[in-house]
């Protein structure tokens, strides 16, 4: 009797050892399956920032922007309401169904590479809004190098202050 014992034990603490061994395995591929589903191979785990491409700056301040339940509040001082063209050049940001919120800056320095301004173009009877990819002073003072999102290539000419007619600060979709 003392040996059947023995060998019900073994059985026993085999049969323990064994479903261990396969409990944990089982967890290890219910795991990972679960994470590979989880998490998908063909896309990158990291964004990549678009090249080149700069983001408008920070023209409210946070402070200003009240959200309730029934409106939303911000305060801007002499803000313009605005509507876009059915152009294109700015997709995806806007197109013609978008709306803007736009004031007129006082100096060149409140316009920022990554902003987005109107101005009155040299080569168009209506006003651009596009992108600023550049700024700079050269001999005939300041000046911003203008691009639609859209478009392969920049603006024609360097854009000066006195063409620069409002800045974007919102857009409503």
């Amino acid at each position: 009797m003392g040996e059947t014992v023995r060998q019900t034990l073994l059985i026993i603490i085999a049969t323990f050892a064994v479903g261990l061994v396969a409990g944990g395995l089982l967890h290890s591929i219910a795991t990972s399956d679960a994470q590979a589903a989880a998490v998908p191979t063909t896309q990158p785990l990291v964004s990549t920032p678009v090249k080149d491409l700069a983001a408008p700056g920070d023209h409210i301040a946070e402070n200003a922007i009240s959200v309730l339940n029934d409106q939303v509040d911000i305060k801007v001082s002499n803000p313009v309401w605005a509507r876009f063209t059915p152009t294109g050049s700015m997709k995806p940001v806007f197109d013609e169904g978008a709306n803007a919120i736009e004031v007129v800056p006082q100096d060149p320095s409140q316009v920022k590479v990554g902003d987005i301004i109107s101005y009155k173009a040299d080569w168009l009877d209506q006003p651009v809004v596009h992108r600023v990819i550049e700024t700079g002073n050269d001999a005939q003072g300041w000046y911003a190098v203008m691009k639609g999102d859209n478009n392969s290539t920049s603006d024609p000419g360097k854009v000066r202050w006195n063409q620069v007619l409002r800045l974007v600060v919102a857009i409503i979709y």
